[in-house]
Formats: structure tokens, sequence, C-alpha cells
């Protein structure tokens, strides 16, 4: 691929992916990854940040609105992602905001940071803080890549769809104007409900959905590309799996 297309494009380096839409992402788009639960979207994305940061020079952000951080350095331990390493060095900056930390409100009465991980206060949980945070921590290391894990955490912040709505948009116009390449983690049900308030159009520029069959002809986990702005994606129904030592590994059909 010429430099210059390169330079326009966010290579995955998952296996099997980037051929789907040409190349990779288009540069400082924001993609939804929408699932149930099991269908591997948190190792789809986390691999995503791994390979752009050991491959390409690309150091990204990881922002954990549900799962403690030491849960997910477990369950990545059988892929050959260096994950560990890479959040050490700060190739890879994680902002911990997950809601078992805001539940326990006054108990944290500072925030904390250790190499690679951000813990934020209660406040600072806030949407329209979390915002700034992810700009100010991104320049910090010079990430050109961010992972928001997951979008349905936000309803804590407010269940007023309205609300959830504008920190959608403001979270997005802030990212796109600092350029960076963005995945928004969701739950299926939640991603169906994003399209019934009409945020979608406005907010993501692509749309990957992953599903688990028990039967038929395509039993399995399955990835499906919905849509996908600025590039031609492939619109089959390809089968994925998660390879112990290797990662996410996607099929042809």
């Amino acid at each position: 691929m010429p430099e210059e297309e390169l330079s326009e494009r966010c290579p995955t380096g998952i296996k099997g992916f980037d051929k789907l839409i040409e190349g990779g992402f288009p540069r400082g788009r924001t993609i939804l990854l929408a699932g149930e639960s099991g269908t591997g979207k948190t190792i789809f994305a986390t691999e995503f940040l791994c390979r752009g940061a050991e491959r390409y020079n690309e150091p990204g952000v990881l922002v954990m609105l549900e799962q403690d951080p030491a849960e997910l350095k477990k369950d990545l331990k059988s892929f050959n992602f260096n994950f560990e390493k890479l959040v050490e060095s700060e190739k890879i900056k994680i902002i911990d905001a997950s809601l078992s930390k805001r539940q326990l409100g006054d108990l944290i009465s500072s925030k904390t940071e250790k190499k690679g991980v951000l813990t934020l206060l209660p406040a600072e949980r806030e949407a329209g803080k979390l915002a700034d945070i992810i700009i100010k921590t991104a320049r910090g290391i010079g990430a050109k890549r961010v992972i928001v894990d997951s979008v349905p955490a936000l309803n804590i912040v407010s269940e007023d769809p309205a609300d959830v709505r504008e920190i959608l948009l403001n979270m997005n116009y802030k990212r796109k104007n600092a350029h960076l390449t963005t995945i928004l983690i969701s739950e299926l049900s939640e991603y169906r409900d994003i399209l019934t308030r009409g945020i979608e159009s406005y907010i993501v520029d692509g749309i990957i959905t992953l599903h688990y069959s028990a039967s038929g002809e395509l039993a399995g986990r399955t990835l499906i590309i919905k849509k996908m702005r600025s590039t031609h994606h492939s619109e089959n129904i390809h089968p994925i799996q998660f390879v112990r030592g290797e990662g996410v590994v996607i099929s042809d059909v």
C-alpha cells in the first residue's frame, strides 16, 4: 500500500480483517463494535490497541468503564498481545473509570496513577470531564487509537437518553478533533437501542457486529461489517476465532 494511503488508514493488525476494509479503518473515525456477551468484543478491541503499539508505533488509550484492569490482564494472558509489557512501557495507557471503583465513592480519596494506569476519582468519572481526560491522556503519550469499554456503562452517568446522546456526541467531537481512531464497545441490545435513538448516524462511521450461533451452517462465532464510511468493505458473514498464543483470526467465506 502506498505511504500516502497508509497515512489515511489505521491498520488493525488483526489477522484476516484489514483486507476486508481496504487495509484498515479510515483514520480518525469512530467504529462501533457490538455483540452479545461472550463474543469477544474486548479481545478484538484490545488486540487493535496492542498491534497498533507494537507493529505501527501507534500508542493507544483504553478507557475501562466496567471491567477492572487487573481482570483484563488475566483474561489476555493466553494471547500473544504483550499487553502488560505495553502498559508498563506506557505504549498503552489505561484510564480506569470502572463502575466497581465508582461505587466505592468517598473511599477513594485521591486520584492515583501508576505506570500505565490512571485511576480516576468518582467526580472525574462524570462524562463531561472524562472526555477531556481521554484527550489529555492521549496527547501525553502521543496516542493514535482509543477504546471505550463500554457504551452501556454511560447509562450509569445518566438515565436520560437525551443526556447520553449529548455525552456521546461531545466525546466523539473531541476525539475526532484530536484525530483519534476510536472503537466504542457495546452490547448488541444496546446497539439496537442506539439505532432507535437516532444516535448512530451522528456518532459512528463504522459498525461491526459479533455473533454466536450454537447450531447451523455457521455455528460458532461470526463477524459482520454492517457499515464503514470512506471505504469499500466486505458484506459477507465471516467466521472468527480466538486462538491461544495468536489472537483473533478472521476467515474468508
